[in-house]
Order: structure tokens, then sequence, then C-alpha cells
């Protein structure tokens, strides 16, 4: 997890899955269904979801 360095409330989850199965299969697990609803008192807005991809790092 990371903070927003212009927002002291915005918060980033950062996580990398093999590929989108994976990705469903983490979504589909217990402790994914149980914290997620944990985190709605937290909210100020609803939470946004992005797929990215993760580029190579050359020097």
């Amino acid at each position: 997890m990371v903070a927003d360095q212009a927002d002291a409330c915005v918060y980033y989850f950062v996580e990398k899955y093999q590929d989108m199965k994976a990705l469903e299969e983490h979504r589909a697990t217990a402790h994914f269904q149980s914290i997620v609803p944990q985190f709605g008192p937290l909210r100020t807005k609803p939470s946004e979801v992005s797929i990215c991809d993760v580029l190579p790092f050359t020097e």
C-alpha cells in the first residue's frame, strides 16, 4: 500500500498477478471477500480499480 503525497486521505494498493485468472482467483478468496467490505466505512468515494501492464526497466 502507498499513500498519495498530495492527499493524505488517498491510499493505493499495488498488487501484481501472473495473469487475469490469478487476479480472479484472488478476488474469489475468503479473505478478499471478507476484508474488502470492511474498507467501506473508510471510503469517502467509491474505489477505483486500474489494471496496468508492468513495463520492463532498462538503464
